[in-house]
């Protein structure tokens, strides 16, 4: 009878000291699994929030600084800060082909006018459409306030990329932008409807 009532309350002991561990271990377990949800939200808002966003006067100063140059690569040092080093290094190496070497001497005082600007932050892209002017000389030894300078315009796709910490220019392409109301689209509705029956 002794045994028998030292064996209950063995396995009353057990069976609560069971109890006990079982809640711990859940407690532990909740406790640890908590904060790593909190680090994997943190972790993904962070990423989304870790791309800086492209300002418009950060565009505006690197058109200023790309745009106005004395001459060809005049200007390296001025837009470089608003560069990838990779995108940096693919210009100037642009710069340096011959054909763009052939007019360093001849297009000279080119002056950024005004731009419009386009940000697509999803994209982390801007569509611009810069104008500027120019002096283009007959000879390098003209006189370049003697002659007249040209208007130009000029629509670029630039992407960015995060470096540093900073939204910088990582690639410059060059766009055509076609007006959607040229002379070959019918002007109206009527149009329309007078090239289909025509077809049909």
């Amino acid at each position: 009878m002794f045994n028998l009532k030292k064996l209950k309350i063995k396995k009353r002991l057990s069976i609560a000291g069971l109890l006990i561990l079982g809640i711990m271990l859940g407690i532990g377990v909740k406790s640890i699994s908590v904060p790593k949800v909190n680090q994997t939200i943190q972790q993904t808002s962070s990423l989304t929030n870790s791309q800086p966003t492209i300002k418009q006067s950060d565009v505006q100063k690197f058109l200023i600084a790309y745009y106005t140059k004395k001459d060809l690569g005049e200007n390296q040092n001025r837009y470089q800060g608003f560069m990838t080093q990779a995108a940096f290094q693919a210009e100037t190496a642009k710069e340096a082909k011959p054909e763009n070497q052939a007019y360093k001497g001849y297009v000279v005082n080119q002056v950024f006018d005004d731009a419009k600007i386009y940000i697509d932050q999803a994209d982390q892209q801007a569509l611009v459409t810069v104008d500027y002017h120019n002096t283009q000389l007959v000879n390098k030894t003209d006189n370049p306030s003697q002659t007249a300078s040209t208007s130009k315009s000029e629509t670029l796709l630039l992407t960015y990329a995060t470096e540093k910490g900073q939204a910088l220019v990582n690639n410059i392409q060059r766009k055509t932008l076609s007006d959607a109301s040229s002379n070959d689209q019918p002007q109206d509705l009527n149009q329309v409807r007078s090239a289909h029956d025509d077809q049909n």
